[in-house]
């Protein structure tokens, strides 16, 4: 017989699908039945970030139906290592919710097989303000507070986050890929079990490459983006960006 976590071909168990299908009662269930939230599937996606990708591709998940998830699954904390560090990110934290989404986005981010609100092509260079404010200004107030609700906090977090922002405490979460799109710090370590392991082989780049990388001549690539990141190209563009808005 298969157990609660009986997991499908690509490593997804019953409670990922509820999670996604939006489904409290069922996910409730399984986790009374002791599913494990925790379990990641080959895209490194747990329950949780199922439902949060779901409303990545589909803003309006974020207005009922990842609000009644969020108490059954989403982590108290996201912990993380940058530059030798342990950073604890709490719920309350703008920076939880934009890296959630940046981790939960990262399967589809240069997909061709998703519907999108913005132009195509800005979806290659990485993650930008206007589209993460997309689902988070639909989350209702006890989760995304309404003085957060415009595009400009979104970018100060971004902002504030980089690794080689000023602000303090430094948490070196994202990387500038070019003007105003951004990507997990590749230097980021997560936590899984009691060890850590690199962002992007939790999140399986590798197979993000082989589903989602294209022949286009001008289409980048999940690993072409995440190569450039850190880049002298990349850096002299952020200098240049310092410098005009000296």
């Amino acid at each position: 017989m298969h157990g609660v976590d009986h997991q499908t071909p690509v490593g997804a168990t019953p409670l990922m699908l509820a999670a996604r299908a939006g489904n409290l009662p069922l996910v409730q269930a399984l986790l009374d039945k002791g599913a494990d939230p925790s379990r990641r599937d080959e895209f490194g996606h747990t329950a949780w970030l199922h439902a949060v990708g779901r409303a990545m591709g589909e803003s309006g998940f974020a207005v009922s139906g990842l609000p009644a998830l969020f108490d059954a699954l989403a982590p108290a904390v996201l912990d993380v290592q940058t530059d030798g560090r342990l950073v604890r990110i709490e719920q309350h934290q703008g920076e939880y919710w934009v890296l959630t989404l940046m981790l939960a986005g990262l399967k589809t981010q240069w997909s061709a097989c998703v519907l999108r609100t913005h132009e195509v092509w800005k979806y290659g260079d990485g993650f930008f303000a206007e589209q993460l404010h997309l689902v988070l200004e639909r989350l209702p107030p006890h989760l995304w507070s309404d003085k957060r609700r415009k595009r400009s906090y979104v970018n100060q977090v971004l902002a504030r986050g980089e690794i080689d922002s000023s602000y303090r405490p430094a948490r070196q979460l994202f990387a500038r890929a070019r003007h105003g799109h951004y990507l997990p710090n590749p230097a980021m370590l997560l936590r899984q079990g009691e060890g850590w392991l690199p962002v992007y082989d939790v999140f399986s780049l590798d197979w993000l490459e082989a589903g989602c990388g294209s022949a286009e001549p001008y289409q980048r690539t999940p690993a072409a983006a995440v190569a450039g990141l850190g880049t002298d190209a990349a850096d002299a563009e952020r200098g240049t960006e310092q410098n005009e808005n000296n």
